[in-house]
């Protein structure tokens, strides 16, 4: 029988911990964050007739520990088993692993040519709810999808274990695949099955959902890190009018400025789409070919998107894209790279700045709202393909129709910003916090909007570094074990920028209410002389790990007390004015240093060598002010905290307890 441990108030508190690493000897859980979906659009199938919704997903690890993998060959099944492995570090910040788990299970990927870890994401197509988020219809799902999980960005070092150097970076079979901390790993939109098949789905409004773990095969360690595995971004589905495509529109006329050609290629690259693509002359300067005059004229509507895709050379690259598109004039132009070209006046209209240069050495498509360039209503006759410099190929040129959408417009697919996550959440019986971190774009503090329980609330919002803290302090403390629905909407500094939403429902836990008559006067207690007071009870008796018998046993109903009471006072109790960190073997529990019971063993058996034992501590706890307080108690096996006007009260407040069998373990609880 094992030391049964009942405390009257407190014997050891257990606080929020402010490091992000954790104690030494402790499991370094990580945590995946997902970022919102970005390089957004849609790609045609020609070989099978699918409209493909294509994105780039990234997931980060921002916890404590590393997300580590690794393959295990499984002979009886024929398949290779997936392991997370779990690590943890001294006093010396010597790492070891602490847990080996098994979570699935590794696939071969034929079109990337590498093993992935199954069942690692899921993308969904939702409806957009009344309220502007995350509706419950899921119109397109990707399910199980598989990835090979490497570094691929570092991107938060003020993490306490953050990884300076890419650890994972290979997906052979034998190879184990993870994120460090501080990093994420980036599948592009362009990678074979990336993508939704959105064919025959209506146009309109709709959220795309990227969620990490779906299955929760992954140990994050609980709490508030499962709780940022998910994360949504709202678009507008609409169809692609293709304009150009192995041919300029019917009757144009073409023509060449600066040295340019026309040049109709089917390789090098392989067109983007059918079976040719023109491609620029390699040129110093400005330089452009062009089309006009066509009797086919392309309508643009309100809320349209002007596309066409590009392929920049790697090695001939230009220093300036850029579109110029004809109505009755040529003064519609929209840019990327450098501002060398000196056609229209920038900032307006005629010369629009879209963003640094795309990709080079893929096809990338390129997107300007058609209101950017004052091209809305408007009828177009012509468009020219201009560069500074090098050379591009083009292909696949015309209009994204779709209906007004009350979201910000989705980001061009060449970006590669990272937007700000929701690193962390907590909630308590008082309210709500959240902590956004900023990436390379940063959260528009006049953006945030946050609803609790369907009704918009008042948030204090505070911004230090790259972190904007978001807490909501309810009217009166919440009731335990009830149900909160809270969803927070924020845009970033992006052009044009985006809007993320993410759902943070929670369930507050238990928690028991301190009244104010129980507190102590002031002038009744001696401050200069903290510490508590310990009483041990040792029986004949065996324990059967029940507090009730405990609380018996301590009331002396379970026979004489066999401890050893030779340092206590008259009433069996002794003093001591450092911590509660007892043990009657080797040390356990969350602090080194054990020490042995005062009092005990006594004279009785010891019950298999642990001691048919109990003790009751006594003290008084001050509370700088009101509020949610959190503690805890580590024992073997069990223990009850109370309090009350009398601390000896057989009814005083119950506030926290483990009753029954175990090795030493957390018990956390609130008042």
């Amino acid at each position: 029988m094992k030391l049964k441990s009942l405390v009257w108030t407190t014997a050891s508190l257990v606080l929020a911990n402010a490091s992000l690493g954790g104690p030494a000897g402790t499991p370094h859980y990580p945590d995946l964050v997902t970022l919102p979906p970005s390089d957004i659009g849609i790609e045609y199938d020609f070989g099978t007739g699918r409209k493909l919704l294509r994105f780039s997903i990234s997931i980060a690890n921002l916890g404590q520990g590393p997300l580590e993998v690794i393959p295990v060959n499984n002979p009886a099944t024929g398949t290779t088993d997936a392991y997370q492995r779990l690590y943890t570090h001294d006093t010396n910040d010597v790492w070891h692993p602490v847990a080996t788990n098994y979570v699935g299970t590794f696939v071969f990927h034929p079109q990337h040519n590498h093993w992935h870890f199954e069942n690692f994401a899921r993308y969904e197509l939702h409806n957009v709810a009344t309220d502007g988020s995350v509706g419950g219809n899921v119109f397109a799902s990707a399910e199980k999808v598989s990835f090979c999980i490497r570094d691929d960005l570092f991107v938060n070092a003020s993490l306490e274990h953050a990884s300076f150097s890419q650890v994972y970076t290979n997906c052979d079979r034998v190879d184990p695949q993870g994120i460090s901390v501080g990093w994420v790993d980036v599948y592009p939109w362009a990678l074979p099955d990336q993508d939704l098949d959105i064919s025959g789905i209506p146009d309109g409004d709709y959220w795309l959902v990227s969620i990490a773990d779906p299955g929760h095969l992954i140990n994050e360690g609980g709490g508030a890190a499962e709780n940022n595995n998910t994360a949504a971004v709202k678009l507008h589905l609409g169809s692609d009018i293709v304009w150009s495509d192995d041919a300029v529109p019917e009757e144009s006329v073409t023509g060449v400025s600066g040295g340019d050609s026309w040049k109709w290629i089917d390789s090098d690259p392989a067109p983007f789409s059918g079976s040719l693509a023109h491609q620029s002359a390699v040129k110093t300067g400005p330089h452009q070919h062009f089309f006009f005059g066509t009797t086919r004229p392309l309508p643009v509507n309100t809320n349209n998107t002007l596309f066409t895709c590009v392929y920049l050379d790697p090695v001939d690259l230009p220093s300036e894209v850029m579109l110029q598109w004809a109505t009755t004039n040529w003064e519609h132009r929209a840019y990327w790279g450098t501002n060398s070209i000196a056609l229209g006046t920038n900032g307006t209209a005629s010369r629009y700045y879209m963003g640094p240069l795309p990709q080079a050495g893929q096809w990338v498509r390129l997107e300007v709202p058609a209101s950017l360039v004052g091209l809305e209503g408007a009828a177009l006759y012509g468009l020219s393909f201009v560069l500074s410099n090098g050379r591009a190929t083009w292909d696949y040129t015309g209009v994204y129709v779709a209906p007004p959408s009350p979201g910000s417009t989705p980001p061009p697919v060449a970006t590669n910003a990272l937007p700000p996550v929701v690193t962390a959440s907590t909630h308590s019986p008082l309210g709500l916090s959240v902590a956004l971190t900023d990436g390379t774009t940063q959260v528009k503090s006049d953006s945030i909007r946050l609803a609790f329980d369907g009704t918009g609330a008042t948030p204090v919002i505070r911004k230090a570094g790259a972190v904007t803290t978001i807490k909501y302090a309810a009217m009166a403390p919440l009731t335990p074990g009830s149900s909160h629905a809270a969803k927070l909407e924020f845009a970033d500094t992006a052009t044009p920028p985006l809007t993320q939403s993410y759902d943070l429902g929670f369930v507050v836990p238990a928690y028991a209410l301190v009244r104010p008559e129980f507190a102590t006067a002031p002038a009744s207690v001696d401050r200069t002389k903290p510490g508590f007071k310990i009483r041990p009870y040792e029986t004949e008796a065996s324990n059967p790990d029940s507090l009730v018998w405990t609380e018996a046993q301590l009331a002396g109903l379970k026979g004489p007390n066999l401890a050893n009471l030779a340092g206590a006072d008259t009433n069996g109790y002794y003093a001591r004015q450092t911590m509660i960190n007892f043990d009657i073997g080797a040390g356990a529990g969350n602090f080194p240093d054990d020490e042995p019971f005062p009092g005990l063993p006594g004279t009785g058996p010891r019950d298999g060598g642990m001691g048919n034992s109990a003790i009751e501590v006594l003290t008084f706890l001050e509370f700088p002010n009101p509020g949610l307080y959190v503690m805890g108690v580590n024992s073997d096996d069990g223990f009850r905290v109370t309090t009350g006007g009398n601390a000896l009260d057989k009814f005083a407040l119950k506030l926290g307890e483990f009753d029954g069998t175990r090795g030493p373990a957390d018990t956390i609880f609130g008042i």
